[in-house]
């Protein structure tokens, strides 16, 4: 419903802001990632948001980047993670760092977050492991460091996973799609050409 919100920045807690959107004050709960992007009270925030409904109850939710809010939604899909824990995940560590600890099946390091424990670390590995993705180390790798193409990778393997494709076979059929096409191609095009190759599997 709602995408984005942008507004003046009328009260900042490491928890929650309100921005004012057109005489409009909309509560929006933060992590402290993103807490710490924000400007000053009063300045012009745009914020990306998601909505929560349960029952009689509406939340926003909001996010500086779309990595944090991307992640936000993968982790609302594990089992016993409700939007106060995921919160509470994102405000433990940088979403980089707590993905690359789920690749490397790291339960250890979720457990150093507050209100994670034995269980819930281990079912967060088990269900995430092939679902988070891993741009940055791919970009890293491969020399790709512009923006552009950052965002290119990223939107494009999060299209692939939605589709039901696991992440290891959505990030090969990826790659060989960039090494085949030297020219640029939308996101459009590149998901087009990267079925391809997850059909050859």
């Amino acid at each position: 419903m709602f995408d984005y919100l942008e507004g003046r920045l009328a009260t900042k807690a490491p928890t929650h802001i309100v921005l004012d959107v057109n005489g409009v004050g909309y509560e929006v709960h933060i992590p402290l990632s993103s807490y710490d992007r924000l400007g000053k009270v009063n300045d012009s925030v745009r914020i990306l948001t998601y909505l929560h409904v349960r029952e009689n109850l509406q939340q926003l939710y909001g996010f500086m980047t779309e990595k944090e809010r991307g992640f936000f939604r993968l982790l609302l899909t594990v089992s016993g993670v409700g939007t106060r824990m995921a919160l509470a995940i994102l405000s433990g560590s940088s979403h980089s760092e707590i993905k690359r600890a789920i690749r490397k099946g790291d339960a250890g390091f979720l457990k150093t977050i507050p209100g994670i424990g034995k269980k819930l670390a281990a079912r967060i590995v088990v269900e995430l492991k092939e679902k988070v993705g891993d741009e940055e180390e791919w970009l890293s790798k491969s020399g790709r460091h512009h923006k552009k193409e950052e965002l290119l990778w990223h939107d494009c393997i999060q299209a692939l996973i939605s589709l039901g494709y696991r992440q290891s076979v959505a990030r090969g059929a990826l790659h060989k799609a960039l090494s085949q096409n030297s020219a640029s191609l939308t996101v459009e095009e590149l998901i087009k050409e990267s079925l391809k190759y997850v059909s050859q599997k």
